[in-house]
């Protein structure tokens, strides 16, 4: 399968469209690929002719209602492609729209060799992985033994295959670090800095009876970490809860079983990090405590 953006026009009536074009080979059964029927489609799959793309060309596509709507298709009418002078026939308005992540695209499900064609993935096919539906669990191991160079997968192990050797994600994962410690530093700060302008009352109490300052900036900096840590605890369960919903989302979508997962070295990263935002939002507190004046505080 392959997804390619075309842009399709309605000869009929000027209407123009950008589209997501997804690119599968027909089969005899009806089946649906990427939420496209793509059972009217003819399953010679002619144009790709042993791999010399010189066969016959079919220019059958099915498009979702949006696409048929927008353009004012109806089945049998033709579109042309832009900066390509073949044309397309619709043979079927699709269902449904195509999902896409949390909204849907105008799409279009069309016979992949002639996508290959119209896009120049037929000089330079960029695919390199293969997607194989069985329920044999044979069929690894057999595939590992023929093609010995190439890294076989189940379904459960597709939320672990690196798609991106860049890196970009880490790049991610440290921005995100720190934008979400330096918020974390500042509520935590903000709310304790709160609680001790209104309780320097207490705080006065303690030095009366003999609290010193290092003894009273050792119970702001334990309230502090205190409270940081447990929002770590409610964020690991918060995010528990997140990574279950997700999962069932994603399984019962695309039956990818474990696309997220919470491993126990991720929790004691969240709540080092949580340590870590407590002792960095310590210093406002301390200094708050530092100005307290004893005197003025008990003689309020």
């Amino acid at each position: 399968m392959v997804l390619q953006p075309l842009q399709l026009r309605n000869p009929a009536t000027g209407d123009q469209e950008y589209v997501i074009a997804v690119g599968v080979i027909p089969t005899e059964e009806q089946r649906r690929i990427a939420d496209m029927e793509i059972s009217s489609l003819d399953t010679a799959y002619s144009y790709y002719d042993d791999g010399t793309y010189d066969g016959e060309w079919s220019g059958q596509f099915v498009a979702s209602p949006s696409v048929a709507e927008r353009l004012t298709l109806s089945p049998g009418e033709t579109v042309t492609v832009s900066n390509d002078d073949r044309s397309l026939t619709l043979t079927e308005i699709n269902d449904r729209e195509m999902a896409a992540g949390f909204g849907e695209v105008p799409a279009i499900a069309m016979p992949l060799a002639e996508l290959q064609s119209l896009t120049g993935l037929d000089r330079a096919d960029q695919a390199d992985q293969i997607l194989v539906s069985t329920t044999d669990p044979a069929v690894e191991t057999e595939l590992a033994g023929i093609y010995p160079q190439t890294d076989v997968v189940s379904r459960a192990g597709i939320s672990g295959v690196d798609a991106t050797p860049t890196n970009l994600p880490l790049a991610m994962a440290l921005a995100a670090t720190l934008v979400a410690g330096g918020i974390g530093v500042a509520f935590v700060a903000t709310m304790m800095g709160l609680e001790l302008t209104a309780g320097r009352r207490e705080l006065a109490v303690l030095s009366a009876v003999g609290f010193s300052g290092r003894a009273r900036a050792l119970v702001v900096v334990s309230e502090t970490v205190t409270v940081a840590v447990l929002g770590g605890i409610l964020g690991v369960g918060l995010g528990a809860l997140a990574t279950v919903g997700v999962n069932a989302g994603v399984a019962s979508a695309i039956g990818i079983p474990s696309l997220a997962t919470i491993t126990p070295v991720l929790i004691g990263y969240a709540l080092v990090a949580a340590v870590a935002v407590g002792v960095c939002a310590a210093p406002y507190p301390l200094y708050l405590t530092s100005r307290t004046n004893t005197l003025e505080e008990l003689t309020r």
